[in-house]
């Protein structure tokens, strides 16, 4: 998978707080345990841009896939905890 070129997507920020509705968005303190329900299934722009937050051997390891389904949630979910 790719994110799409050309797309005019390049300056967008991605926003983790967007895939969770209704209960905000804050980085765990030292010695706190968060557990945040989000949505694995979003649109395409939004999984575009949690795969260019992924690391390389993330990336690859996306790509390695063989359900798209499957490749996307790992993609979305991977890409919220980088944020």
């Amino acid at each position: 998978m790719r994110a799409p070129s050309g797309s005019g997507m390049v300056a967008a920020v991605f926003d983790p707080a967007s895939l969770v509705p209704c209960i905000g968005f804050r980085r765990a303190g030292p010695g706190e345990v968060h557990c945040w329900p989000f949505e694995l299934d979003t649109d395409a722009a939004t999984l575009a841009l949690c795969y260019r937050s992924l690391c390389p051997e993330e990336r690859a390891r996306a790509d390695r896939f063989a359900f798209p389904v499957h490749r996307d949630r790992f993609v979305v979910a991977h890409g919220i905890m980088r944020h």
